[in-house]
């Protein structure tokens, strides 16, 4: 199963990469990114501007993860130096399931009961590995 975002929506999210001169490098790529988003639902990615993968280092102390949403600035902010590809695609495919159902729902994304977190972990898995099977079908 196969989905690409339209040119047109693709067009209008900016995707920002800092220049790196060390390692660790970013561990995705921005076409790896619009691989991402193009197998997603669209409401999913709606609303984002811009998404930004960041010349900082996630820290496990912050109280946020290594991928954040801000709704106000509408800004998909990625921290993928020191990940490996498979952890940060499940990260970057998680805060936009969390960005998509906080939309259609008042509740709060993180007070969300136990068995509909196991659901998000089946749909976060399904979604990462359809991304995979694309990035090797694409080499």
């Amino acid at each position: 199963m196969r989905r690409y975002v339209p040119a047109a929506k693709d067009s209008l999210v900016k995707i920002i990469s800092a220049k790196l001169n060390k390692e660790p490098f970013h561990s995705l790529s921005r076409k790896e990114i619009k691989l991402i988003l193009s197998i997603l639902p669209p409401q999913w990615i709606e609303g984002i501007n811009e998404i930004v993968l960041s010349a900082e280092i996630y820290s496990k102390p912050q109280t946020w993860g290594p991928v954040v949403y801000a709704p106000t600035i509408n800004r998909l902010k990625i921290l993928s130096r020191g990940f490996n590809k498979a952890d940060i695609v499940k990260e970057v495919i998680l805060e936009l399931a969390i960005k998509g159902a906080a939309q259609g729902n008042t509740k709060f994304a993180n007070n969300v009961p136990e068995p509909a977190k196991s659901n998000r972990n089946i749909l976060v898995s399904f979604f990462a590995t359809e991304y995979f099977n694309l990035l090797e079908h694409n080499k």
